[in-house]
């Protein structure tokens, strides 16, 4: 409810498309015979949960919607879904050429919950390697063939810079395209300007603003080396 009011008190046009979304969220989720629905406040999830936010699931249309303008390479490129929450992004991730789905969740009960989805849900024959890692998003060791990421708001402070710094090093390590969806990026807009090798390339305005970025991998090496021979 929170969230539809929030939509109201912008516009009740957008509330109505708000109320539109979770009624075939409802549909789809019934289809797909999984169970992701539901905002959940992250104090009751876990203990120490500073820097994480609540469970909110994305918008199966808006999901569909932003990969339509990723460009996938069939069987090479690799996603992570970093705040995976119940697996939803997962699930429908599932039924894109992608090689493999990662999901990085640190709530425990969320990542019980993804794992459970995933056992009962309908894929399609031959989908990609799923799985999901356990952990704080800023210890997630970045694979060097990941090439997709999607952030749906899922944590700010150091949380966030860490992530972003590990994508960085990833890429100045194993120089690659990477294309970074994030839903809702208004935490990270605030200090955009400190990451000129993640620029905006196709802009969507839903529930919530998102924002699809292609990463600069020569730009993120440069950065990266110059700051280790300053350090040194």
């Amino acid at each position: 409810m929170k969230r539809l009011y929030n939509a109201f008190r912008k516009s009740p046009w957008l509330a109505c498309k708000v109320v539109a979304d979770r009624m075939a969220d409802w549909v789809e989720e019934r289809r797909l015979n999984v169970h992701t629905a539901g905002l959940i406040p992250i104090e009751t999830l876990m203990e120490n949960w500073e820097g994480n936010h609540d469970y909110a699931p994305t918008s199966i249309r808006a999901f569909r919607v932003f990969l339509e303008h990723v460009d996938i390479s069939p069987a090479n490129d690799v996603l992570v879904d970093y705040g995976s929450g119940k697996g939803r992004v997962l699930v429908l991730a599932a039924h894109y050429p992608f090689r493999r789905v990662i999901g990085v969740e640190v709530a425990p009960a969320m990542v019980a919950a993804a794992n459970e989805n995933l056992r009962k849900a309908k894929l399609p024959v031959g989908h990609p390697e799923i799985q999901v890692w356990a952990g704080s998003a800023e210890t997630f060791p970045v694979p060097n063939d990941v090439s997709v990421v999607y952030l749906s708001n899922p944590f700010r402070g150091r949380v966030l810079l860490g992530v972003l710094e590990n994508l960085r090093e990833s890429l100045a390590v194993r120089p690659r395209r990477l294309q970074l969806v994030y839903n809702n990026p208004f935490r990270f807009k605030r200090i955009a300007h400190n990451y000129p090798w993640l620029k905006p390339r196709k802009s969507f305005d839903f529930e919530k603003e998102c924002v699809i970025y292609e990463a600069d991998a020569a730009v993120a090496a440069s950065s990266f080396a110059r700051e280790v021979r300053e350090a040194v």
